[in-house]
């Protein structure tokens, strides 16, 4: 199924320069999965940037870079991934999410 094919990935690629939050990006962290994406979509290259986790590119010659650090190193490729899961599992799960609309409602009162 989809969740065992981008856990056995050696990486996921994120060729869109219009993505906006990606919910593939985060399942490819959760899965363990380095996220490599082009770097013209703003949101995406944020995620990436913000949890330190994620290989951007602008160019093709950028793009064969990343593929090949992920070919190449697999076990630095693993901790990008391992930061991924925890930037996701820090920010984007249903309680954390529902306890920040909490708060910034409450905050309104």
């Amino acid at each position: 199924d989809r969740d065992d094919a981008m856990a056995a990935a050696a990486a996921y690629v994120q060729p869109s320069a219009l993505e906006s939050f990606s919910r593939t990006v985060m399942e490819a962290w959760l899965a363990g999965t380095p996220v490599i994406a082009n770097a013209a979509s703003a949101v995406v290259a944020w995620h990436c940037d913000r949890a330190g986790a994620g290989l951007t590119y602008e160019d093709d010659a950028e793009l064969e870079q990343c593929l090949r650090f992920v070919a190449e190193d697999p076990t630095d490729a693993a901790a990008l991934a391992a930061g991924g899961r925890d930037y996701v599992l820090d920010n984007y799960t249903w309680p954390v999410t529902l306890d920040r609309m909490d708060a910034r409602l409450e905050a309104m009162q």
